[in-house]
C-alpha cells in the first residue's frame, strides 16, 4: 500500500508574510502588538529617566569642551600681537603673563615688533602701574587682589557661559600655526562681566582660543563691520616665557586721598572687631597666599588721607574697605573679600548676575566673567558684604561661598600688619 505524503507547508519570507502574520498561519492581534511597542517605549523612557536621575547629564558630559584639564594651562606665556584698526595706522601689542597675578601689556606703534611705546601696564598683587610713552614717569596705585586683568581663563568659566548663553562656539582655524577655536562673545572676553549674545546680532566679538585657553585672534564687529582686530604673530608658552616680562617696573605712587588706595598685608589669624566670615579648610590644593586689608582706589571718597574722618564708618565721605584672604594653586586664584559700603549704604547686587543660594550668606548673585568669574552675597540684616572670585569653575566659587562660617570678635580687634606692604 502506497504511503500518503501530508503536502508540504509553504515557507514564507518576511517579505512576502502578510503584515500582523506570523510565520505558519499565526497572527498576532492587532491590540497586542501596540500594547507591547508602547511597552518597549515605556522601558526605553524609563532607563533614560533612571540615568538622568542617577548621572545628570550636565555631570557626565566634559564640563570644558575643547580646552586641556586644569593641570595642562600653562603658568607663564608671551604673545606679541599685530592690532589693526580700519583707517589708522597698525599697532603692536606685547603681552607677558605669570600666572595668576602678574602680567605686563605694552602697545606700540607700527606693526610687530613694534616702535614706539604707547603705554605700559604693569599688573602685580595688589599694584597697578601705568606709563604713557617711553619717557613719561610711571604711576602707581593700590588695587584688590585679583588675577592679572588681561589674562582671559575661559577654561575655567566656559561650560557655565555657555550653557548661559553667553558664549557661542563657532568654527576651527588655525593661526601662527596652532589650532584655535572661534569662540563668539557680546564683547571682548577681557571685558567683564560676559553679556546675553543677541538673537540676531550685528555686533559680536570672535576670538580664536586655543586648547589651553590662550587668545590667538580676536575680531571686533560693530554693526556688521570690522571695527578692530589683533591677531598673534608670535607664541611662547612656559614659565620662561612668562618671566621675561618687565613686571618690577617702579611708579610714584598715587596719593591715598587721591584716589591711590591702600593695600596692607596682616598676619594670617588678624580679625576686626564684629563679625568676619572665614574659610576654615580652603578648597583641595589651595593654600593661604595672604590677608590684606584693602582701600581701593576711590577718589570721591576722600576729603582726608588716612586717619582722618574720611576713614570713620559712617562719615560723610567713609570710603569702601575691605578684608581680603588670598589662596593659590600653581596658575589658579582663589579671593573671599569682604567689607563694608561707603557710609554703610545697601550694597547695590552686580548687574548681569544670575541668582545663586550661598547657603548661610542667603541668596546672592553669580557673574560670570572669562578673567575671573565671582559670587557676592550681603549676609541678612547686615551692610556688609561677602565676595569669592576667582580663576576656577563657577560650581566651586558658589561651594567655597557656602562653605564659609562666621567669627564674631565683639569689640576685640586683633589686626596686626606686617611690614614691608603686599608683597
Amino acid at each position: 500500500m502506497t504511503g500518503v505524503t501530508a503536502p508540504r507547508r509553504r515557507r514564507e519570507s518576511a517579505a512576502t508574510r502578510p503584515a500582523g502574520r506570523l510565520p505558519y498561519g499565526r497572527s498576532r492581534p492587532p491590540h497586542r502588538r501596540r500594547g507591547r511597542r508602547i511597552l518597549a517605549v515605556v522601558a526605553g523612557l524609563s532607563v533614560v529617566v533612571a540615568l538622568v536621575v542617577i548621572h545628570p547629564w550636565a555631570d557626565d558630559q566634559p564640563r570644558n569642551a575643547f580646552f586641556l584639564p586644569a593641570s595642562s594651562v600653562p603658568t607663564g606665556y608671551h604673545i606679541v600681537y599685530a592690532e589693526g584698526v580700519p583707517g589708522t595706522a597698525a599697532s603692536t601689542e606685547e603681552l607677558w603673563v605669570r600666572r595668576p597675578f602678574e602680567s605686563v601689556d605694552q602697545t606700540l606703534s607700527g606693526p610687530p615688533p613694534g616702535e614706539t611705546l604707547f603705554v605700559s601696564t604693569v599688573s602685580r598683587l595688589g599694584h597697578q602701574i601705568l606709563r604713557a610713552g617711553p619717557t613719561s614717569q610711571a604711576a602707581l596705585v593700590n588695587v584688590p587682589v585679583t588675577a592679572a586683568p588681561v589674562d582671559v581663563r575661559l577654561d575655567a568659566v566656559y561650560a557655565a557661559a555657555r550653557d548661559a548663553h553667553l558664549l557661542q562656539l563657532r568654527r576651527d582655524d588655525v593661526v601662527a600655526g596652532r589650532r584655535c577655536t572661534i569662540v563668539r562673545s557680546a564683547q571682548s572676553l577681557r571685558s567683564a562681566p560676559l553679556r546675553a549674545l543677541a538673537a540676531h546680532p550685528s555686533s559680536y566679538v570672535d576670538t580664536c582660543v586655543n586648547e589651553t585657553g590662550l587668545i590667538l585672534r580676536e575680531r571686533i564687529v560693530r554693526d556688521g563691520a570690522l571695527a578692530a582686530s589683533r591677531t598673534a604673530v608670535s607664541v611662547a608658552v612656559g614659565p620662561a616665557a612668562g618671566d621675561e616680562g618687565a613686571y618690577a617696573m617702579s611708579g610714584v605712587p598715587t596719593p591715598y586721598d587721591q584716589g591711590g588706595g591702600s593695600i596692607t598685608p596682616l598676619t594670617p589669624d588678624s580679625l576686626p572687631p564684629g563679625r568676619t566670615w572665614v574659610l576654615r579648610q580652603p578648597p583641595a590644593g589651595f593654600t593661604l597666599r595672604g590677608r590684606y586689608v584693602v582701600v581701593p582706589p576711590q577718589p570721591r571718597a576722600f576729603t582726608a588721607g588716612p586717619g582722618g574722618s574720611a576713614t570713620a564708618p559712617g562719615a560723610p565721605t567713609s570710603p569702601v574697605v575691605t578684608l581680603e584672604d588670598v589662596y593659590v594653586r600653581g596658575p589658579d586664584v582663589l579671593v573671599v573679600e569682604q567689607g563694608v559700603t561707603s557710609n554703610n549704604a545697601r550694597f547695590a547686587p552686580p548687574t548681569g548676575g544670575r541668582p545663586v543660594d550661598l547657603g548661610v550668606l542667603g541668596a546672592g548673585q553669580l557673574v560670570l566673567a572669562a578673567t575671573a568669574s565671582s559670587v557676592v552675597g550681603e549676609p541678612a540684616g547686615e551692610s556688609k558684604f561677602v565676595r569669592v572670585t576667582g580663576t576656577v569653575d563657577p560650581r566651586l566659587l558658589v561651594q567655597t561661598a557656602r562653605s564659609l562660617v562666621s567669627v564674631d570678635m565683639g569689640s576685640r580687634n586683633t589686626l596686626v600688619t606686617i611690614p614691608g606692604g603686599a608683597a
